[in-house]
């Protein structure tokens, strides 16, 4: 008898266990979203503000007056394309040359007998 009661009274811990366990996991989740996206939409945010009011002092999080003159300045600017080659060439030569001396060194560990 005294099995039952203590199956009973277990069952519902487990319940309220499983419910603060699940919460818990929740706000973990919630607070881990608010930190990877906080940057993100502060870009935004940042990106359709005037370069007046991006610099201004309290920040805001809603641009006052929304624009998008920002993206006509970085799409029609001339430096960009030069920009995007150069970081383009040097991101593309270092992990050619990454992949090939991990390539190199993988094979020699292969081959190499260990005693």
């Amino acid at each position: 008898m005294m099995h039952k009661k203590n199956a009973i009274v277990s069952g519902r811990n487990s319940n309220v266990s499983f419910f603060a366990e699940r919460t818990l996991i929740y706000v973990l989740i919630g607070v881990f979203l608010f930190i990877t996206l906080s940057p993100l939409i502060w870009i935004l945010s940042t990106s359709l503000k005037p370069n007046t009011e991006a610099i201004s002092f309290p920040p805001k999080i809603v641009p006052e007056e929304p624009t998008i003159d920002n993206y006509f300045f970085v799409l029609t600017d001339p430096t960009l394309a030069r920009s995007l080659v150069n970081s383009l060439i040097v991101s593309i030569g270092s992990t050619a040359l990454s992949v090939t001396v991990s390539d190199l060194g993988g094979y020699a560990f292969a081959i190499f007998y260990f005693r």
